[in-house]
Order: C-alpha cells, then structure tokens, then sequence
C-alpha cells in the first residue's frame, strides 16, 4: 500500500515538539506589534518512495522545512533569503495551506490554517492569506480572460455582489497595479512578464488580504520591469497595510524592501533580525557569505568575497552537528558534534552559531 504523506511522515520525525518560547527569534520588540502569521515548529518533509508492482517502500524522507519558529506582523515586510532548495517556496506554500505540515502548526491570528473549525473560517483564512507566484504565466489560467480570473474570489467570498459590483472592483485594482480597464479582457499570453505579474499583485489584492507571500516574484523579470514591480509593491503595501513574506535571491532586492530578513539554510533559519543589523553586522558565517555577494559598482573600491567550500549538505541524509559546518570557514571540531539553536547575539539579531561573528565584517577595501 502507499503510504499518505503527511502520516507516513509524522512517525518519522524523531525530534520532539519543543516548548514555544515566549519571545521568537528575530521578533520586534514593540508591545504595539500585532501577530498576524505564527508558526510553530514546523516542518515538512517529503518521502522517497521505491514503488514495485505490489508494494511501494520508503527510503527516506527530504527535510525540506525542518524545525521553524516565526512571526510575521501587521504591516511589515520580512524578506526571506537563501541558496535554491534551501525550503524557502516549500515553507511559503505550507504557511499558505498549499502544503500539509508533516509536524508543528501554522496560525492565522486565532486559528490554525490546517485545522479550520468550519467552512466560515476556512473562507476567512484563504481571504485573508493570499500570494504570488514566482512564474506569473503558469499562475494564471491561460483559457480564462483577466476579469475572469479577478472576478472569481469576488464571487466565492462576496456572492451579495452584484455583477456591477464585481466588475467595478476589477477595474479598480487593474487601475491600482497599473494597468488600464480594458485590460482586463485579454488573455495572460497577450501581456508581457512584467504585466502578467502585476495582474498576479492584482489577483491577491482584489480580496484586500492581511497576508501576502510573494514567491520571487521578481526573479523572471528584466531589471527594468523588476524595479517598476517593487516600487509598485512597495506602494501597494503601503496603501494596503498589508504584511508580506517576500522570497528572493537577490539580497540587493530584499534589502530595498523589507523591515526584518531571515536567512534559510537547508529547511532551517540560521540568522533573522531587523534589515540594517543583518546587512550592516551579520552574525552567521552563511550570512556573510550570502551578503558579499552582492555587486558594487564602484571601480576605485574592491569588495571582498566569501567563497564558500564543499559541498551542500543533502537534505536527505544531514551532517550530525552544525548542517553548514562542511562549507563553514570558521569550522571548529565543536560544530560536527552540536547542533546550534537560534540564539540572540546582538540588538535583537538571533543566530544558529556556536562561533558567530563577534565583530563587524569588512566586506570593502579601497584599491
């Protein structure tokens, strides 16, 4: 027989559910702040499956999100960084209910995303929670027109709504994104990159959602179209008074637009604290290798780079001790034994190193 993902996965998780701390890693410390996104010890792991014609045997299992505290607050932006396959879009799709947690929970304000109370609540939850993707093509239905892909939620969440209604609030968001009326009665291979990924911002704002995770969604774009797209967000997030969990490679980009960055590495965070603290002082060795590798362009100042070693880690069989201890230039006999936790370091920056940076690292040096 198959073995369910989910369950065959909960009985394999050998890690007990550690008790919440009262302050999460990288938090504000604001008594203002409103926790609008909670999740707690979450993991999601993925099963390696050897099928035969009677039988099907599990080989292992890819932690692909494995052990994560977080808190996401009214508002504010928290960027999310991290080499490919890091777990970055895996925890995003769980947060958003696209995934089933293999173990830990995943709370909208009172209720938890996974365990909606009754079909009232689960339409609160999916109104309140939207994204957008990384691909803007594959994300929207080639066969519909654009109204019809806006119009849609209007009808599921709003059916008071006359047509009228419905239409009027389309060609308003259209207006808000940048794109005209009209616009709205054409197909997604009618528009440009840019374009198809402002109808995506288009598509989760339409419902007015408190939540927003925005998978990359600049990646796919010119450089031109990316800066259009991020000033647009940027606008939108202030008129909108919506909180975001933006996923980007790019640390430049995370940078611009966020308030606090969490660093991933291998289905963990490995450093999170308020944006100028983690550019200006990083704590963890990964994050500053991840930070000298962003261009300068200044011909008279040589930057200096971080290369890291070796090999990563396969999610499937990790390394006892520290996951990044194989690639770490401060690597001690210590970090192959012990397991660092996020733990604060400076300012209200957290970090999983047993031998952080204790001084400001100097990535410039003049030629």
């Amino acid at each position: 027989m198959e073995d369910t993902d989910s369950s065959s996965n909960n009985h394999v998780i050998e890690e007990s559910v550690s008790e919440i701390e009262e302050v999460f890693p990288g938090s504000p410390t604001s008594a203002n702040a409103e926790v609008v996104i909670e999740v707690r010890n979450l993991r999601k792991y993925f099963s390696i499956q050897s099928k035969s014609l009677l039988f099907t045997k599990t080989l292992g299992y890819i932690k692909a999100v494995d052990g994560i505290d977080l808190q996401l607050f009214s508002g504010e932006v928290l960027g999310l960084v991290g080499e490919s396959g890091c777990g970055k879009s895996t925890l995003s799709k769980t947060i958003v209910g696209l995934e089933k947690p293999s173990l830990g929970q995943v709370w909208y304000r009172d209720a938890n995303i996974h365990q909606p109370i009754d079909k009232v609540e689960r339409l609160q939850i999916r109104r309140n929670i939207q994204m957008v993707f990384q691909d803007p093509y594959t994300s929207l239905n080639p066969r519909r027109l654009i109204k019809d892909t806006l119009e849609e939620p209007l009808l599921i969440h709003h059916p008071e709504m006359t047509k009228e209604d419905r239409l009027g609030a389309v060609y308003k968001i259209l207006q808000q994104v940048g794109l005209e009326s009209y616009h709205g009665y054409r197909y997604p291979h009618e528009f440009s990159g840019g374009q198809r990924q402002r109808v995506g911002l288009a598509r989760a704002l339409i419902m007015n959602p408190e939540v927003i995770l925005a998978d990359e969604p600049v990646s796919a774009l010119d450089v031109s179209v990316q800066a259009s797209i991020l000033n647009l967000m940027q606008d939108l997030q202030s008129e909108f008074n919506v909180a975001i969990i933006f996923i980007a490679h790019d640390l430049s980009v995370v940078k611009h637009v966020s308030n606090r960055v969490a660093v991933m590495y291998l289905g963990r965070i490995v450093e999170i604290g308020p944006t100028e603290e983690v550019f200006d002082r990083p704590s963890h060795p990964y994050t500053v290798s991840l930070i000298s590798a962003i261009p300068f362009a200044d011909p008279t100042v040589k930057k200096r780079k971080v290369i890291l070693e070796g090999d990563v880690p396969s999610p499937v069989n990790l390394p006892p001790g520290c996951r990044f201890s194989s690639r770490c230039y401060k690597v001690q006999d210590r970090c192959k034994e012990e397991d660092p936790i996020l733990e604060l370091k400076r300012g209200n920056t957290w970090s999983a190193c047993l031998f952080p940076e204790d001084e400001p690292v100097l990535f410039f040096e003049e030629r």
